[in-house]
């Protein structure tokens, strides 16, 4: 008798947990990526977030075309003009397509540079952790001649 209560109890609950359980895989909606400007010789001068959206959308429309790149989905939250460096909001299908505009960029404001990813993070409190300050070794940066 107790096995037959139990079986009741088990498919009367059965939908719903089945109803409350909606992945077992963890897929974030947005990642975030920091990336740093660094150009030969001096640093070069982007005065503020605009300037940097307008060096992303040209990498961008050089790497996929003007139809490609707006179909990517990313947003600048903040930019330091004094370190070049910005933090992007991308939606992590795209994270792989805007790496790859990133790396063809060769020139910003008329100078030679590139743009190090420097993290890409799940979110702004991983970005923002004193125990992530992991840098990347001068031997591994490109040099740019």
């Amino acid at each position: 008798m107790a096995s037959s209560s139990t079986e009741k109890f088990a498919e009367s609950h059965e939908p719903l947990a089945s109803a409350l359980v909606r992945s077992t895989k963890y897929r974030p909606s947005r990642c975030f990526l920091q990336a740093r400007v660094v150009c030969d010789g001096d640093q070069v001068n982007i005065p503020d977030v605009p300037g940097f959206e307008a060096m992303l959308v040209d990498a961008t429309q050089a790497a996929f075309g003007t139809c490609g790149s707006a179909r990517l989905t990313w947003h600048v939250v903040m930019f330091d003009a004094r370190l070049c460096m910005g933090i992007l909001r991308v939606n992590p299908k795209d994270l792989q397509h805007l790496r790859l505009a990133l790396t063809l960029v060769s020139t910003c404001h008329g100078r030679r540079c590139r743009v190090d990813v420097t993290r890409v993070v799940s979110s702004l409190a991983a970005l923002a952790s004193s125990r992530c300050t992991e840098e990347v070794p001068d031997e591994l940066r490109m040099n740019i001649m």
